[in-house]
């Protein structure tokens, strides 16, 4: 199977166990092309001082675990995810129609959407997950029902985001604050002079 290393902005490749660069001293950056249906460590440096230098690339075709749980969907409704990883690009998908959805994936790092039925808005605990290993990445998902039926995919107006109530929260705040500084200026003025009557 063909493997492919770029170096310096070079590329070769090979089906060889070894790929051979002659540079001169200095720090270069490799970058592993992927190849389908292997993970390994995609990019890194290496540095030439006065001698020959070995680089490791492991390829592997294990895969891991990605556990999926879902909440807030009626029974027997289809759910999907996606699961985009970043080195590679590589879309690994998955559905079900119960509560938990398992996709097995090669080590890598992932970016993650869902999908539920329409009127529905998946909110994930992360949006991101690494793979390294044996060790199972579970992510939660709820999805935020729609305001009615039939309200053609127009989410609850229950779900605000966090940054709202915060900016909310800072307002009031500002505003208390004014006031309190105001009441504390006009107690501190002086009492009118009265008049002189002289």
């Amino acid at each position: 199977m063909n493997w492919t290393v770029t170096l310096a902005g070079v590329a070769q490749t090979t089906n060889e166990k070894s790929i051979v660069f002659t540079e001169l001293n200095g720090t270069y950056l490799y970058n592993v092309s992927p190849v389908a249906g292997y993970s390994t460590n995609y990019s890194g440096h290496v540095q030439v001082n006065g001698g020959p230098v070995s680089v490791a690339i492991a390829f592997s075709n294990s895969t891991y675990p990605a556990i999926f749980t879902a909440a807030g969907l009626p029974r027997n409704t289809s759910w999907s995810v996606n699961a985009t990883e970043q080195d590679t690009g590589k879309l690994s998908t998955g559905s079900s129609i119960g509560t938990t959805l398992t996709i097995d994936l090669l080590n890598g790092t992932y970016s993650l959407t869902a999908t539920g039925p329409p009127g529905y808005y998946p909110e994930l605990s992360v949006m991101k997950i690494i793979v390294d290993g044996a060790k199972a990445s579970t992510v939660s998902i709820f999805f935020e029902p729609p305001v009615c039926a039939g309200c053609g995919g127009v989410r609850s107006p229950t779900f605000i985001p966090l940054s709202i109530y915060v900016l909310a929260g800072i307002t009031v705040a500002v505003i208390v604050a004014a006031v309190v500084i105001a009441l504390a200026i006009r107690g501190r003025r002086p009492p009118p002079v009265p008049p002189d009557h002289s």
